[in-house]
Protein backbone atom coordinates (compact mmCIF):
# COMPACT_ATOMS: atom_id res chain seq x y z
CA UNK A 1 0.00 0.00 0.00
CA UNK A 2 1.76 3.24 -1.03
CA UNK A 3 2.32 6.02 1.98
CA UNK A 4 0.53 9.10 1.69
CA UNK A 5 3.88 10.55 0.45
CA UNK A 6 4.20 8.31 -2.72
CA UNK A 7 0.66 9.40 -3.31
CA UNK A 8 1.10 13.17 -2.96
CA UNK A 9 4.62 12.82 -5.32
CA UNK A 10 3.05 10.23 -8.04
CA UNK A 11 0.53 11.01 -10.19
CA UNK A 12 -0.78 14.17 -8.80
CA UNK A 13 -0.75 17.39 -10.17
CA UNK A 14 2.44 19.94 -8.50
CA UNK A 15 2.02 23.19 -6.76
CA UNK A 16 4.26 24.60 -9.36
CA UNK A 17 1.82 23.73 -12.06
CA UNK A 18 -0.86 25.91 -10.58
CA UNK A 19 1.53 29.13 -10.57
CA UNK A 20 -0.07 32.02 -8.61
CA UNK A 21 -3.54 31.68 -9.79
CA UNK A 22 -4.61 32.11 -6.04
CA UNK A 23 -2.92 34.60 -3.91
CA UNK A 24 -2.46 35.09 -0.66
CA UNK A 25 -3.38 38.80 -1.43
CA UNK A 26 -6.75 38.10 -3.64
CA UNK A 27 -7.97 34.90 -2.06
CA UNK A 28 -11.72 34.80 -0.65
CA UNK A 29 -11.87 32.62 2.72
CA UNK A 30 -13.44 29.43 2.08
CA UNK A 31 -15.15 29.23 5.58
CA UNK A 32 -17.67 32.34 6.07
CA UNK A 33 -17.06 32.99 9.80
CA UNK A 34 -18.37 36.13 11.98
CA UNK A 35 -15.59 37.34 13.88
CA UNK A 36 -17.10 38.40 17.53
CA UNK A 37 -15.28 41.35 19.39
CA UNK A 38 -14.35 40.00 22.22
CA UNK A 39 -14.83 42.20 25.34
CA UNK A 40 -11.05 44.35 26.86
CA UNK A 41 -8.02 42.89 24.71
CA UNK A 42 -9.71 39.18 24.06
CA UNK A 43 -9.38 38.05 20.48
CA UNK A 44 -12.29 37.75 18.67
CA UNK A 45 -14.84 34.75 19.12
CA UNK A 46 -15.27 32.61 15.60
CA UNK A 47 -19.16 31.77 14.49
CA UNK A 48 -20.40 30.65 11.30
CA UNK A 49 -21.46 34.03 9.22
CA UNK A 50 -24.96 32.24 8.92
CA UNK A 51 -26.14 31.22 12.16
CA UNK A 52 -29.50 30.18 10.54
CA UNK A 53 -28.52 27.64 8.30
CA UNK A 54 -27.27 24.40 10.14
CA UNK A 55 -25.04 23.92 6.14
CA UNK A 56 -22.61 26.87 7.32
CA UNK A 57 -20.97 25.65 9.84
CA UNK A 58 -21.02 22.04 9.05
CA UNK A 59 -17.32 21.05 7.76
CA UNK A 60 -17.86 18.08 6.45
CA UNK A 61 -14.40 16.73 5.58
CA UNK A 62 -15.04 13.38 4.20
CA UNK A 63 -17.89 14.54 1.71
CA UNK A 64 -16.52 17.84 0.78
CA UNK A 65 -12.56 18.06 1.60
CA UNK A 66 -9.94 16.70 -0.57
CA UNK A 67 -8.50 13.74 2.16
CA UNK A 68 -8.15 10.63 -0.45
CA UNK A 69 -7.38 11.45 -4.43
CA UNK A 70 -9.64 8.22 -5.26
CA UNK A 71 -12.85 8.62 -5.98
CA UNK A 72 -15.32 7.42 -2.80
CA UNK A 73 -18.68 7.05 -2.10
CA UNK A 74 -18.40 9.15 0.82
CA UNK A 75 -21.33 6.94 2.65
CA UNK A 76 -19.54 4.40 3.07
CA UNK A 77 -16.53 6.26 5.25
CA UNK A 78 -16.28 5.69 8.84
CA UNK A 79 -16.23 9.16 10.64
CA UNK A 80 -16.13 10.69 13.71
CA UNK A 81 -18.40 13.85 14.26
CA UNK A 82 -17.58 16.67 16.39
CA UNK A 83 -19.97 19.41 18.16
CA UNK A 84 -17.66 22.75 19.40
CA UNK A 85 -18.88 24.54 22.83
CA UNK A 86 -17.63 27.57 23.99
CA UNK A 87 -16.34 27.52 27.45
CA UNK A 88 -17.13 31.01 29.44
CA UNK A 89 -16.93 32.35 33.03
CA UNK A 90 -20.91 32.15 33.29
CA UNK A 91 -20.59 28.17 32.42
CA UNK A 92 -18.08 27.66 34.72
CA UNK A 93 -20.28 29.50 37.55
CA UNK A 94 -23.15 27.39 36.98
CA UNK A 95 -21.24 24.27 36.60
CA UNK A 96 -19.62 24.82 39.98
CA UNK A 97 -22.94 26.16 41.86
CA UNK A 98 -24.71 22.71 39.95
CA UNK A 99 -21.77 20.46 41.47
CA UNK A 100 -22.93 21.54 45.22
CA UNK A 101 -26.60 21.12 44.46
CA UNK A 102 -25.64 17.77 43.03
CA UNK A 103 -24.01 16.81 46.10
CA UNK A 104 -26.77 17.82 47.99
CA UNK A 105 -29.62 15.97 45.75
CA UNK A 106 -27.57 12.86 46.16
CA UNK A 107 -27.21 12.67 49.87
CA UNK A 108 -30.88 13.39 49.57
CA UNK A 109 -32.21 10.77 47.61
CA UNK A 110 -29.99 8.40 49.68
CA UNK A 111 -31.94 9.08 52.93
CA UNK A 112 -35.14 9.46 51.34
CA UNK A 113 -35.09 6.88 48.39
CA UNK A 114 -35.78 9.75 45.76
CA UNK A 115 -35.20 8.82 42.51
CA UNK A 116 -34.46 10.77 39.25
CA UNK A 117 -35.71 10.11 35.89
CA UNK A 118 -34.67 11.71 32.51
CA UNK A 119 -32.86 11.21 29.80
CA UNK A 120 -29.42 8.89 29.67
CA UNK A 121 -27.32 11.99 29.69
CA UNK A 122 -29.07 14.13 32.00
CA UNK A 123 -26.64 13.55 34.82
CA UNK A 124 -23.93 15.92 32.42
CA UNK A 125 -26.24 18.72 31.82
CA UNK A 126 -24.90 20.72 34.51
CA UNK A 127 -21.44 19.62 34.75
CA UNK A 128 -20.92 20.78 31.26
CA UNK A 129 -22.87 23.55 29.82
CA UNK A 130 -23.91 22.96 26.49
CA UNK A 131 -26.23 26.61 26.39
CA UNK A 132 -23.34 28.26 24.62
CA UNK A 133 -22.47 26.24 20.92
CA UNK A 134 -20.23 27.90 18.37
CA UNK A 135 -22.09 26.59 15.46
CA UNK A 136 -19.79 24.57 13.80
CA UNK A 137 -19.56 21.26 13.87
CA UNK A 138 -16.90 18.62 12.07
CA UNK A 139 -17.34 15.52 10.32
CA UNK A 140 -13.63 13.38 10.39
CA UNK A 141 -12.92 10.62 8.49
CA UNK A 142 -12.00 7.90 11.39
CA UNK A 143 -9.76 5.11 10.60
CA UNK A 144 -8.56 3.47 13.63
CA UNK A 145 -7.76 -0.06 14.66
CA UNK A 146 -9.63 -0.12 18.16
CA UNK A 147 -13.32 -0.57 18.05
CA UNK A 148 -14.18 -0.63 21.76
CA UNK A 149 -11.64 0.44 24.89
CA UNK A 150 -12.28 0.31 28.65
CA UNK A 151 -9.80 -0.18 31.50
CA UNK A 152 -10.57 -0.52 35.24
CA UNK A 153 -8.04 0.00 37.95
CA UNK A 154 -7.82 -2.21 40.81
CA UNK A 155 -10.84 -1.60 43.15
CA UNK A 156 -9.75 0.47 46.22
CA UNK A 157 -8.84 -2.03 49.11
CA UNK A 158 -10.69 -1.05 52.18
CA UNK A 159 -7.90 0.44 54.12
CA UNK A 160 -7.75 3.74 52.27
CA UNK A 161 -11.44 4.44 51.94
CA UNK A 162 -10.97 5.82 55.79
CA UNK A 163 -8.41 8.20 54.54
CA UNK A 164 -10.76 9.03 51.16
CA UNK A 165 -13.76 9.76 53.09
CA UNK A 166 -11.64 12.43 55.44
CA UNK A 167 -9.87 14.08 52.39
CA UNK A 168 -13.42 14.10 51.01
CA UNK A 169 -15.44 15.60 53.83
CA UNK A 170 -12.66 18.39 55.04
CA UNK A 171 -12.99 19.61 51.60
CA UNK A 172 -16.61 19.92 51.48
CA UNK A 173 -18.06 20.64 54.90
CA UNK A 174 -17.68 23.49 57.42
CA UNK A 175 -14.97 22.86 60.28
CA UNK A 176 -17.22 21.24 62.95
CA UNK A 177 -19.10 18.82 60.59
CA UNK A 178 -15.76 17.47 59.21
CA UNK A 179 -14.35 17.12 62.38
CA UNK A 180 -16.96 14.84 63.16
CA UNK A 181 -16.85 12.53 59.99
CA UNK A 182 -13.58 12.39 60.50
CA UNK A 183 -13.38 11.07 64.15
CA UNK A 184 -16.86 8.70 63.51
CA UNK A 185 -14.13 7.22 60.57
CA UNK A 186 -11.50 7.19 62.85
CA UNK A 187 -13.83 5.13 65.06
CA UNK A 188 -14.85 2.72 62.39
CA UNK A 189 -11.94 1.89 61.12
CA UNK A 190 -10.42 0.98 64.59
CA UNK A 191 -13.58 -0.91 65.17
CA UNK A 192 -13.02 -2.85 61.77
CA UNK A 193 -9.27 -3.58 62.55
CA UNK A 194 -9.73 -4.71 66.26
CA UNK A 195 -12.61 -7.00 65.05
CA UNK A 196 -10.64 -8.53 62.68
CA UNK A 197 -7.89 -9.39 64.74
CA UNK A 198 -9.99 -10.55 67.14
CA UNK A 199 -11.65 -13.31 64.81
CA UNK A 200 -8.13 -14.09 63.10
CA UNK A 201 -5.67 -13.47 65.48
CA UNK A 202 -2.67 -15.10 63.95
CA UNK A 203 -3.49 -15.19 59.85
CA UNK A 204 -2.20 -12.20 58.13
CA UNK A 205 -5.97 -10.72 56.20
CA UNK A 206 -5.06 -10.20 52.26
CA UNK A 207 -8.42 -10.55 51.25
CA UNK A 208 -10.85 -7.71 52.26
CA UNK A 209 -13.91 -5.72 50.52
CA UNK A 210 -12.67 -3.05 47.81
CA UNK A 211 -14.88 -0.39 46.43
CA UNK A 212 -15.05 0.67 42.72
CA UNK A 213 -12.59 3.31 41.90
CA UNK A 214 -13.20 4.82 38.74
CA UNK A 215 -12.84 3.95 35.17
CA UNK A 216 -9.94 5.22 33.33
CA UNK A 217 -10.44 8.35 31.29
CA UNK A 218 -9.57 7.64 27.46
CA UNK A 219 -8.24 9.31 24.20
CA UNK A 220 -9.15 9.22 20.84
CA UNK A 221 -6.74 10.10 18.08
CA UNK A 222 -7.87 11.00 14.25
CA UNK A 223 -5.69 11.08 11.78
CA UNK A 224 -5.97 11.83 8.17
CA UNK A 225 -4.28 13.99 4.80
CA UNK A 226 -5.14 17.06 3.60
CA UNK A 227 -3.83 17.35 -0.13
CA UNK A 228 -3.02 20.56 -1.81
CA UNK A 229 -2.83 19.75 -5.16
CA UNK A 230 -6.05 17.86 -6.64
CA UNK A 231 -7.42 21.22 -7.76
CA UNK A 232 -6.31 24.78 -7.89
CA UNK A 233 -7.94 26.35 -4.79
CA UNK A 234 -7.80 22.83 -2.40
CA UNK A 235 -5.07 24.65 -0.49
CA UNK A 236 -7.02 27.56 0.65
CA UNK A 237 -10.03 25.28 1.68
CA UNK A 238 -7.58 23.20 3.74
CA UNK A 239 -5.72 26.23 5.14
CA UNK A 240 -8.64 27.91 6.72
CA UNK A 241 -9.78 24.53 8.22
CA UNK A 242 -6.38 24.20 9.51
CA UNK A 243 -7.10 27.91 11.07
CA UNK A 244 -10.30 27.59 12.39
CA UNK A 245 -9.20 24.35 14.59
CA UNK A 246 -5.73 26.35 15.56
CA UNK A 247 -7.99 29.72 16.82
CA UNK A 248 -10.92 27.23 18.52
CA UNK A 249 -8.93 25.85 20.75
CA UNK A 250 -6.04 28.12 21.81
CA UNK A 251 -6.44 30.07 25.09
CA UNK A 252 -8.09 33.59 25.14
CA UNK A 253 -6.32 35.68 27.37
CA UNK A 254 -8.01 38.87 28.74
CA UNK A 255 -4.89 40.56 30.95
CA UNK A 256 -2.68 39.57 32.77
CA UNK A 257 -4.29 37.14 35.00
CA UNK A 258 -7.91 35.76 33.69
CA UNK A 259 -8.66 34.68 29.88
CA UNK A 260 -11.17 32.25 28.12
CA UNK A 261 -10.63 28.45 27.84
CA UNK A 262 -10.54 26.67 24.61
CA UNK A 263 -13.53 25.11 23.40
CA UNK A 264 -14.86 22.08 23.90
CA UNK A 265 -16.32 18.60 21.71
CA UNK A 266 -19.00 16.33 21.97
CA UNK A 267 -17.61 13.06 20.24
CA UNK A 268 -19.78 10.69 18.92
CA UNK A 269 -18.37 7.74 16.45
CA UNK A 270 -21.69 5.97 14.55
CA UNK A 271 -22.12 2.49 16.79
CA UNK A 272 -18.72 2.57 18.72
CA UNK A 273 -17.77 5.58 20.91
CA UNK A 274 -19.17 8.63 22.48
CA UNK A 275 -18.18 10.99 24.82
CA UNK A 276 -20.46 13.85 26.84
CA UNK A 277 -17.30 16.42 26.88
CA UNK A 278 -13.85 16.47 25.89
CA UNK A 279 -10.91 18.71 25.45
CA UNK A 280 -8.42 18.96 22.12
CA UNK A 281 -5.45 17.90 23.67
CA UNK A 282 -2.93 17.70 20.74
CA UNK A 283 -2.94 19.05 17.69
CA UNK A 284 -0.15 18.36 14.93
CA UNK A 285 -0.32 19.35 11.27
CA UNK A 286 2.76 18.31 9.00
CA UNK A 287 3.95 19.03 5.98
CA UNK A 288 4.65 16.42 3.09
CA UNK A 289 6.05 16.40 -0.18
CA UNK A 290 7.32 19.62 -1.81
CA UNK A 291 6.88 22.99 0.28
CA UNK A 292 6.52 26.30 -1.65
CA UNK A 293 5.77 29.85 -0.62
CA UNK A 294 2.94 31.66 -2.38
CA UNK A 295 2.33 35.29 -2.37
CA UNK A 296 5.15 35.96 0.09
CA UNK A 297 2.76 35.04 2.93
CA UNK A 298 1.61 31.22 2.61
CA UNK A 299 3.90 28.16 2.79
CA UNK A 300 2.31 25.34 1.24
CA UNK A 301 3.37 21.32 0.99
CA UNK A 302 2.18 19.27 -1.43
CA UNK A 303 -0.34 17.64 1.44
CA UNK A 304 -0.97 18.17 5.48
CA UNK A 305 -1.11 15.19 7.52
CA UNK A 306 -3.75 16.46 10.05
CA UNK A 307 -3.64 14.42 13.49
CA UNK A 308 -6.22 15.42 16.19
CA UNK A 309 -6.43 14.01 19.81
CA UNK A 310 -9.16 14.35 21.88
CA UNK A 311 -8.88 13.69 25.86
CA UNK A 312 -12.24 12.72 27.70
CA UNK A 313 -13.60 14.78 30.38
CA UNK A 314 -16.15 12.55 31.70
CA UNK A 315 -15.41 9.30 33.05
CA UNK A 316 -16.66 6.27 30.97
CA UNK A 317 -19.85 5.63 32.00
CA UNK A 318 -22.91 3.17 30.87
CA UNK A 319 -24.93 6.49 29.93
CA UNK A 320 -22.74 7.50 27.66
CA UNK A 321 -22.22 3.83 26.41
CA UNK A 322 -26.14 3.35 25.67
CA UNK A 323 -26.13 7.06 24.41
CA UNK A 324 -24.08 5.48 21.27
CA UNK A 325 -27.35 3.55 20.45
CA UNK A 326 -30.67 4.93 22.05
CA UNK A 327 -30.36 8.63 19.75
CA UNK A 328 -28.92 10.71 22.88
CA UNK A 329 -25.05 10.63 21.24
CA UNK A 330 -26.39 11.25 17.95
CA UNK A 331 -28.63 14.33 18.81
CA UNK A 332 -27.57 18.06 19.54
CA UNK A 333 -28.75 21.76 19.31
CA UNK A 334 -26.93 24.78 17.92
CA UNK A 335 -27.66 28.07 18.73
CA UNK A 336 -30.32 29.21 17.67
CA UNK A 337 -32.40 26.04 19.02
CA UNK A 338 -30.51 26.92 22.37
CA UNK A 339 -32.40 30.60 21.92
CA UNK A 340 -35.53 29.40 21.37
CA UNK A 341 -35.60 26.90 24.10
CA UNK A 342 -34.38 29.43 26.70
CA UNK A 343 -37.12 32.01 24.97
CA UNK A 344 -39.79 29.15 25.96
CA UNK A 345 -38.48 28.62 29.24
CA UNK A 346 -38.54 32.61 30.07
CA UNK A 347 -42.33 32.63 28.59
CA UNK A 348 -43.29 29.88 30.80
CA UNK A 349 -41.70 31.43 33.39
CA UNK A 350 -43.48 34.81 33.09
CA UNK A 351 -46.80 32.66 32.74
CA UNK A 352 -46.56 31.34 36.22
CA UNK A 353 -45.79 34.91 38.00
CA UNK A 354 -48.64 36.41 36.37
CA UNK A 355 -50.95 33.15 37.73
CA UNK A 356 -49.21 33.61 41.02
CA UNK A 357 -50.01 37.19 40.70
CA UNK A 358 -53.64 36.90 39.82
CA UNK A 359 -53.91 33.86 42.61
CA UNK A 360 -52.54 36.95 45.32
CA UNK A 361 -55.08 39.56 43.61
CA UNK A 362 -58.46 36.97 44.14
CA UNK A 363 -57.41 36.04 48.09
CA UNK A 364 -56.65 39.40 48.67
CA UNK A 365 -60.11 40.59 47.12
CA UNK A 366 -61.52 37.55 48.98
CA UNK A 367 -60.12 38.88 52.55
CA UNK A 368 -61.07 41.93 51.65
CA UNK A 369 -65.11 40.68 51.02
CA UNK A 370 -64.64 38.47 54.36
Amino acid sequence: MSTVVEQVTRGLTTLADYGSVSSASSRTESIETLEKAGEGSLAPQLRPKNKDAYESGQINVVKNYPWTPSAIDSSTIPYVRLIEYFTNESMVKKSLDSFGKQISDTVDALTKGVAKTGRTLAPYDEIFDKSDPTDFSYWLPYFNKTSYEINTPSWQKIDGVGDSIKKLSSGLLPGEAAGAVNAAVDFATAASAAGLAWQYAGVGIFDRPRLFAGHSERQITISFPLYNTIKANDWIKNRDLIHLLMSQNHYNKRDMITGVPPVFYDVYIPGQYYCYAAAMTDIKVENLGNVRMIANEDIVPDAYQITLTLSEMTMPSKNQFHAITNGEGRSFVNSKEVLASGKARANVDKETEAQIEETRKKNGAQKATN
